[in-house]
């Protein structure tokens, strides 16, 4: 799994039915949301916060729960779930979650998620089949450009789902642009140079990656 930040945080709501109650899972009269569901909402919120950093063939699983069920919930109004990762210790990453409903808190504590290789879990044995070894997949990437950023966070995911090892190659976008006299986004109509700022910032942020352009970009890749 990619580097998942630490404070990362998601806010997710929910609606809260009557077959979400304690009294519909055999807690007669009890016309709360069962703490059950609550936890299902926890796991639900966890695992899709952290998902933009799975590699190919990678999942998340609950390892542990740990919440205080401080108040009462009741159907017919959303309950809002609130994640933040607060740890990561190899391959277990820690979440402090709060759940509340019209702005009231109703739940609180701690939730583990372990990261695994869906097929080896999947398989039930451990360890994945044997494949063979393709020949290497070359990534010809530069140092200056944001979609290089981008795909060197894919890359490997790619190359791992062709059981291939990935050769690292660095050029020089401007000389190779300049050679076939290819387009320069940002010399373009500034319609076109907004949508392609925002297509890129898009996209960066579904791959859930930080952003930070340099202030001057941009600038001379033969200096790296």
């Amino acid at each position: 799994m990619r580097r998942v930040p630490i404070g990362i945080t998601r806010r997710q709501s929910f609606d809260a039915t009557a077959k979400d109650t304690a009294a519909a899972v055999g807690n007669v009269g009890v016309e709360a949301v069962a703490t059950v569901t609550m936890i299902l909402w926890v796991e639900a919120t966890c695992g899709t916060l952290i998902l933009p950093y799975a590699e190919e063939h990678e999942a998340t699983v609950g390892y542990r729960v740990a919440v205080d069920h401080t108040g009462p919930a009741f159907a017919g109004r959303p309950v809002d779930v609130s994640a933040e990762v607060i740890a990561i210790e190899g391959r277990k990453v820690t979440f402090r979650v709060v759940l509340e409903q019209d702005g009231r808190e109703v739940m609180r504590g701690e939730h583990v998620r372990a990261v695994i290789d869906l097929r080896r879990f999947l398989d039930g044995r451990g360890e994945a089949a044997e494949r063979p070894e393709l020949p290497p997949v070359t990534f010809w990437f530069d140092v200056h450009s944001p979609w290089s950023y981008l795909a060197s966070h894919r890359i490997g995911a790619l190359a791992r789902r062709h059981n291939a090892p990935v050769l690292w190659r660095p050029l020089h976008l401007p000389n190779l642009m300049e050679r076939v006299d290819g387009m320069r986004p940002l010399e373009q109509s500034p319609a076109r140079v907004a949508w392609y700022l925002k297509d890129l910032e898009d996209r960066i942020a579904e791959a859930g990656l930080p952003y930070a352009p340099h202030p001057a970009y941009p600038l001379r890749p033969s200096r790296a």
